[in-house]
């Protein structure tokens, strides 16, 4: 075998036969469906990359079964490769198209070379992507667009339309869309349609200053939905949500009454996709959860085919074993009574929780899930204000919620930078381990700067020892870690072609940049002072500290600048606001702080 494919997400089955094929040139589609735009666009993307034509006429077969009974398992299909046919078959259009995508990837890769291979692959949960829920300066729909477009090559299959600050959304929920926006809506609707990535379109009725549903109103406030969601749905939308988050007390019983009538219009459609909701205990704080009486009702009157949200212990944590049997079994009100599998609502790599003075992006891997860890009917990512940077997060929750048993934290996020940023993808894992703390966020302990750290540790242990010629190796070891930052910084800044992700991270990569120059331009001057203490001893050691204050005066310069690093943002809950953006808190500045008192 000459080849093993890097396949994301990972499959729950790959079987090579040690053997290969030459690509070939010429390949005839034959199907039992007619396929749709977006897999017949995906099959001429896949064949492009190895110069392969689509022909009537060739020896070489692409067979494509739609076979509904094939397997009840979430989005199955096989893919065979043999030596002279590529076979696809899946339980749903959906599950064919992401088979062509997972050719898609082997094409990409196949150096003019097929391995003979069978792939037999299934989703463990079935709603995979992003909700936009964050409180901030809702997307353009060019972002989004980016979003599901990348999604679509990692069987994303949601992407929930659910901006705070979009007042369509929420303030003014029963009003309709202006013509011009809905013809930007229908686009991204069709596009996601079109690649099997629903545009799911929320709606936040529940709000008490915003003419909010009551038991009072609730046929009229139905009524106002239906409304919206007709205008929605002539425009391409094809799933649809409810949220009760963060408004206040719920009208328990008229929840369960509008979402079963809105399921009952959804399904007179016939081709809309499963209604989600979010509901006011929406994790297992006491604030949220209180006594477990909205869960038992909730999950008591809803349809089954009605999936309800779920943050986790707090409104920010990570999923685990614990979170998801809490969600289950606490607080039920019958003995033996297992609650419905949540829809996980993942606060992370959210950062609308740095608010007040300073700000960060969070690009760091995907610890926050716990491998093997499945009962849910789904994951969805919340981002950032950055959304290109949110891709980062947003490609370890599409390969942990396909397979969460063969989830690998560390490689997935090592290998997503290629697909991410392929004209920087070093550069800007080196910049992502610096900016990958979440203290206040999903998990505490997520690291930062773990490579880094080990070469801090070093040095201030070679200190310790006071052994020069040690403290000397320690210190040119850790200056030249802080010099490979500074050149990923400015290697990602020459290098990337990604306009929007370069001008979100431009603040960030600046406060990086100059910490990493603080700390080298420190290392520098002590590096010089234990050379002279070796050579000369503490008198000439004492004048080469001397003879270093410009150094030492460069340095506090840029530390003064580092609040000059500004991004800007708004929500309905803060005015506009500028924020210090902020990188490298765990060990950069710690270290930076070390230095100073060793240089004093």
């Amino acid at each position: 075998m000459s080849k093993i494919y890097e396949i994301y997400p990972l499959p729950q089955s790959l079987k090579y036969r040690n053997e290969s094929i030459s690509v070939p040139k010429e390949i005839k589609l034959e199907a039992n469906f007619e396929l749709e735009a977006g897999s017949l666009a995906r099959i001429k993307e896949t064949f492009a990359k190895q110069n392969t034509s689509l022909v009537d006429d060739a020896d070489f077969v692409l067979n494509i079964t739609l076979n509904e009974s094939l397997s009840e398992k979430f989005d199955y299909y096989t893919l065979e490769i043999l030596e002279s046919e590529i076979k696809i078959e899946g339980n749903s259009k959906s599950s064919v198209f992401y088979g062509i995508t997972t050719l898609y990837h082997i094409f990409k890769q196949a150096d003019a070379e097929l391995e003979l291979l069978k792939i037999e692959d299934y989703s463990e949960m079935k709603l995979r992507g992003m909700i936009e829920g964050y409180y901030g300066i809702p997307y353009t729909n060019a972002k989004r667009k980016s979003i599901m477009e990348l999604g679509s090559y990692f069987k994303m299959n949601i992407y929930a339309f659910a901006p705070k600050d979009d007042p369509y959304h929420r303030d003014l929920w029963w009003e309709l869309y202006p013509e011009a926006e809905l013809a930007e809506i229908s686009d991204l609707a069709k596009f996601g349609e079109a690649y099997y990535n629903h545009y799911t379109w929320t709606i936040a009725p529940f709000k008490p200053d915003s003419n909010p549903i009551t038991n009072e109103n609730r046929d009229e406030g139905l009524a106002k939905i239906i409304n919206k969601f007709e205008q929605l749905y002539e425009v391409g939308v094809r799933q649809f949500g409810v949220l009760g988050d963060d408004v206040g007390d719920l009208p328990y019983e008229t929840v369960v009454y509008v979402m079963n009538k809105l399921n009952e219009w959804r399904k007179e459609k016939g081709d809309i996709s499963d209604l989600i909701f979010c509901p006011q205990g929406y994790n297992m704080d006491e604030w949220a959860f209180r006594d477990g009486t909205e869960a038992n009702i909730i999950d008591d009157g809803f349809d089954l085919d009605i999936h309800i949200f779920y943050t986790g212990t707090s409104t920010c944590n990570v999923v685990s074993r614990e979170a998801i049997d809490r969600w289950k079994t606490e607080k039920v009100d019958r003995e033996g009574r297992v609650r419905r599998d949540p829809l996980f609502w993942m606060n992370w790599p959210v950062n609308d929780i740095d608010r007040d003075e300073w700000r960060r992006v969070f690009l760091g891997k995907g610890e926050v899930y716990e491998q093997g860890v499945s009962d849910m009917i789904g994951v969805l990512t919340n981002p950032m204000d950055e959304a290109e940077a949110s891709k980062v997060a947003l490609f370890a929750t599409l390969d942990f919620a396909w397979n969460p048993n063969a989830f690998d934290a560390d490689k997935s996020w090592a290998d997503s930078f290629k697909y991410i940023e392929p004209d920087a993808a070093d550069e800007l894992h080196e910049i992502a381990k610096h900016m990958s703390n979440i203290r206040n966020g999903a998990k505490y302990s997520a690291e930062e700067s773990v490579e880094l750290n080990e070469k801090v540790e070093a040095f201030e242990e070679a200190v310790d020892s006071r052994v020069q010629e040690k403290v000397l190796a320690a210190a040119n070891d850790l200056h030249d870690a802080y010099v490979n930052i500074i050149n990923a910084v400015d290697g990602f800044t020459n290098k990337s072609k990604n306009s929007q992700l370069l001008e979100e991270l431009k603040a960030y990569n600046a406060s990086l940049k100059d910490k990493a120059q603080i700390a080298a331009l420190y290392l520098e001057v002590y590096i010089d002072y234990v050379k002279a203490l070796i050579s000369g001893g503490e008198a000439e050691a004492e004048k080469e500290k001397v003879a270093a204050s410009d150094k030492i005066e460069r340095a506090k310069q840029l530390k003064d600048n580092l609040k000059q690093h500004i991004v800007v943002t708004r929500t309905a809950e803060f005015p506009n606001r500028e924020l210090v953006a902020t990188a490298g808190q765990i060990v950069i500045e710690p270290n930076i702080e070390y230095l100073e008192e060793l240089l004093k």
